[in-house]
Formats: structure tokens, sequence, C-alpha cells
């Protein structure tokens, strides 16, 4: 009777645990902190668009904190021009740029919507013991020339843009 009442608590208890990790909890459910979006094809994204007419250096994101540990080939990513890698408040970024909007507009936003579907395997040999899936990136957010790919979530990418004074 123990062992029955112990493998039938285990049965429930790992439902409960799969069903908990299908949910996508940790994304944006809306568009509404989207801004100065001048075109419809930017209301496209779940993801939010910020300065559409503004265009940025490395030295735009180094100069308030913006960490860059890696410079990344450009040739998987088509039309950008510099991809780098690296850290803000202990967090990834990968920072894509772009001659302009419109480029963002017609590649990035297809290749930012790839990167962060796409998951990574981490640990183990070759797909051995330990060895799981996890995403390299959580969302993007659009500005000006740039994608901003973020570890988790938009808070980080946002926090790097608010202390550039470009978003409140």
């Amino acid at each position: 009777m123990t062992q029955r009442f112990f493998w039938s608590a285990t049965f429930i208890l790992g439902l409960l645990f799969l069903v908990s990790c299908n949910n996508d909890n940790n994304l944006p459910e809306s568009t509404n902190a989207i801004e100065n979006s001048a075109t419809e094809s930017e209301e496209l994204t779940e993801f939010p668009i910020y300065n559409s007419g503004k265009t940025y250096t490395l030295e735009s994101f180094t100069s308030v904190g913006f960490k860059k540990s890696k410079e990344y080939p450009t040739d998987t990513v088509p039309l950008s021009k510099f991809i780098y890698y690296g850290f803000f408040n202990m967090k990834d970024i990968e920072i894509r740029f772009y001659e302009n909007h419109s480029d963002v507009l017609s590649e990035g936003l297809k290749h930012a919507e790839s990167s962060i579907t796409r998951p990574k395997q981490k640990g183990g040999g070759l797909k051995g013991a330990g060895t799981f899936s996890i995403k390299g990136y959580g969302a993007y957010v659009i500005a000006g020339n740039t994608v901003m790919l973020c570890e988790l979530d938009i808070s980080t990418c946002e926090d790097l843009l608010r202390s550039m004074g470009e978003i409140e």
C-alpha cells in the first residue's frame, strides 16, 4: 500500500513538473512597449522597437557600461555589419549592427526570431549523460540600426538603453 502511494505521488509530481516546464511566462505578452514605430511592418514583432531613426555604434553602448567580450563574423547573418557579444549588469547581450533600420526590419528581424527560438545543447559528451537543451537568448529588442539579443528577457537590454538615455 505504501509503495503504491509513493509511486502514484511520484507520477503526479512528475506530471506537474512537466506541465510547469512548458509554460513560457518569461516572454513579453504584447507589443505595448513599442515606441517610435513608423511603419506597420515594425509592429509585426512581439518585442519592442525603439528609436527607429537612430544610428548606433559600438561606442554608444560601451560608453555606458556594455562590456564587449567577443566579435563574431557576420557571414551567417545577412546585411549585418558587426556582431558583438558582451555583458551588461552581469547578463549576456549580443548586439547586431546594421547599416540602417530598414535592414534590421528586412533581415535582422527574422534572424533575431530564429536566434531566440533555436535551443543550444549544453553539458555532457555527444548527447550523453548530463546533456540538456537551453535557449541562448530569451528575447530581443530592436533599437535603431541594431538588434539586441537579451539573455533571459528584455529587461537587461532595456536597462542598457535606459542608461544611454534612449528610453525612460
